[in-house]
């Protein structure tokens, strides 16, 4: 079990608890601050970058990092905590904890509820007391995830070698499934819990760690690349590397020249 010992809460924006009427959505383009949202009440769903739909029931925290694209639906509306705070830690792999959905119990809930009510009274020393109080519930909860190799299950390990041996195509979520006999939306949730981000991720991460590789090597046009990644034309493979990497594709190749 990994101690955690460098993960700390920095400042906390907002812990509040919400209430929402029927036909409630949200959608978040790019988060501000790192947080989560706790479900207290209600059912509804939540919706990744990717588009991937899971169910969300009361008792679920979806612990989310800043940057992350998401939408939540609750139909028949419903209660929860959310929260907005910076998060800082060292040496996790950050890839395989965040974007993660657990089911929490009650007493943790309880918890969840009272770091929420002590933030809420703006007294003196209220700020620090909630930061000690999440900053507990968050060790716990980063514990509770085993590690990665206890997590992946006969369907989700058959799903991952397919992609691994298949990234450069396009296959659906559908077809992938099929080949390991099992629906599409129980691969997505095996998948996620497994490797702790959606298959078509984990697919994109696999295409950008192979044109790092390309790029690198200087014996392709970015328009070879992209098509032996997969991409339907160099606009998308430039978007999307530019999106993972933060720098574009010449630009990249220009920079790791520059150090050769």
């Amino acid at each position: 079990m990994i101690a955690y010992k460098d993960f700390f809460i920095g400042h906390i924006y907002t812990v509040v608890k919400k209430t929402e009427d029927i036909d409630f959505s949200f959608e978040n383009m790019a988060r501000d601050w790192d947080g989560f949202v706790l479900l207290t009440e209600g059912e509804g769903k939540f919706v990744d970058e990717q588009g991937n739909v899971e169910n969300f029931m009361p008792g679920d925290i979806v612990l989310l990092r800043r940057g992350y694209h998401y939408q939540i639906r609750l139909p028949y509306g419903g209660s929860y905590i959310t929260s907005a705070l910076d998060i800082y830690f060292k040496g996790l792999e950050e890839k395989s904890l965040f974007p993660r959905i657990l089911h929490l119990d009650e007493e943790t809930i309880e918890c969840f509820e009272k770091a929420t009510a002590v933030f809420s009274t703006h007294e003196e020393g209220s700020v620090v007391q909630s930061r000690i109080l999440l900053t507990s519930l968050y060790v716990k909860m980063l514990q509770s995830i085993e590690p990665r190799s206890n997590l992946i299950n006969k369907e989700a390990k058959a799903a991952e070698r397919i992609v691994r041996r298949t990234f450069r195509e396009n296959l659906s979520v559908t077809e992938i499934a099929n080949q390991c006999s099992i629906s599409p939306s129980y691969l997505r949730a095996c998948f996620l819990r497994a490797y702790g981000m959606s298959l078509t991720k984990y697919r994109e991460q696999l295409r950008i760690e192979e044109a790092e590789i390309l790029i690198r090597c200087g014996f392709f046009k970015l328009s070879e690349i992209a098509e032996q990644l997969g991409y339907c034309d160099v606009f998308h493979f430039t978007k999307n590397f530019t999106r993972a990497k933060g720098i574009s594709p010449a630009k990249y190749r220009e920079k790791y020249q520059k150090e050769l």
